[in-house]
């Protein structure tokens, strides 16, 4: 009985300390921890499919600080009449696809923007380090499309793990900044 009332003391007063040693509440930072963003770093795949460009693509997953930590390959769809309005980055419609989603339509060569090659193909740029910036769209008459940017498919998401995290964070919030939990519920609606 003893060693058990030990055990449930030496929880409270570590999770206290973690607690009153934190800046800001601690819900925060476990979503900050575990948010995840994915951006385009090579295009192996283009199709066209009626109306809407099919790309297949290796992403590289970073933390909310820029730290790689993975890959993934990832599937996206884009509205020709998406791309010829030249909509910005921030609010491009881009669709998600599921990663085994199979593809149709045409398949496009994929070249470099330097490559001399005439259209249909799909041509990328490149930074420095080989990583795929935006693309350009060639279709068979020579005409180019706007640049799609790479960031415009940016898919962020919030690592599974967090979630019973939240459950137990949300008390020790309450009792540490008691006005930040009345923004706890909207945080964790919206997953980011």
């Amino acid at each position: 009985m003893v060693s058990g009332t030990r055990r449930r003391t030496a929880t409270v007063i570590t999770l206290a300390v973690c607690v009153l040693a934190s800046q800001g509440c601690v819900s925060g930072h476990f979503l900050e921890l575990a948010r995840r963003r994915e951006r385009p770093v090579v295009y192996h795949e283009a199709r066209l499919d009626g109306d809407r460009l099919l790309l297949a693509y290796t992403a590289q997953v970073t933390d909310d600080r820029g730290r790689p930590l993975s890959r993934q390959e990832r599937r996206s769809a884009v509205e020709l009449a998406d791309l010829r309005a030249d909509l910005p980055v921030e609010g491009f419609p881009a669709e998600a696809l599921p990663d085994a989603a199979p593809f149709g339509g045409v398949l496009l060569p994929i070249v470099f923007v330097t490559d001399d090659v005439p259209g249909p193909c799909l041509a990328v740029e490149t930074d420095g380090d080989g990583r795929a910036v935006r693309a350009l769209l060639r279709d068979a008459d020579g005409a180019v499309y706007p640049p799609l940017e790479s960031s415009a498919l940016l898919r962020t998401r919030t690592a599974p793990w967090v979630a019973p995290l939240l459950l137990i964070s949300a008390p020790f919030d309450l009792f540490s900044v008691p006005a930040l939990m009345l923004f706890q519920p909207a945080v964790a609606a919206s997953g980011d």
